[in-house]
């Protein structure tokens, strides 16, 4: 998605174990790509056009693998709220991108959604749960009625 109608840069605070910790990213698509291994939490604050508007600051879990490894891709939904925005501000929002969309460098990588897949996938996880569910009570209805038949001879 074009966010770059309303955004004017991100900023990003890496681990300090990275050359150059804290970027400025003044373009879409507002992304900073590096190559390690390890697991941090990256601190990224959303600047918009309408000087205005309170930037936002948003945390997110990074996980890097070995260069010889696939690449990470780890997508997060983020909501952000706009209350009472200016009207030019509005405006803009209301009137969405009009660049078009390139394709993303590592698009190939990402996953594809499927809302039926996914349904399927939820009916299934929920069937076993239910199966384990039903073995432990059975399981703990064996071991109340042991417990009783062991009482009654004592």
């Amino acid at each position: 998605e074009d966010i770059s109608f309303y955004i004017s840069k991100v900023k990003f605070n890496l681990h300090f174990t990275f050359e150059n910790p804290q970027r400025e990213v003044t373009g879409p698509p507002f992304e900073v790509s590096e190559i390690g291994w390890g697991e941090f939490e990256m601190i990224f604050t959303i600047f918009f056009k309408d000087s205005k508007e309170q930037p936002v600051t948003l945390r997110h879990m990074i996980k890097l693998l070995p260069i010889d490894q696939q690449p990470v891709v780890n997508e997060k939904y983020d909501q952000i709220v706009f209350t009472n925005p200016r009207r030019n501000f509005f405006n803009v929002l209301e009137a969405g991108a009009s660049a078009p969309i390139l394709e993303h460098p590592l698009s190939n990588h990402f996953k594809s959604f499927d809302s039926e897949e996914d349904l399927a996938k939820i009916v299934a996880a929920r069937k076993i749960v239910r199966n384990e569910v039903n073995e432990a009570k059975e399981k703990i209805l064996r071991l109340m009625q042991l417990i009783r038949v062991n009482s009654e001879n004592l």
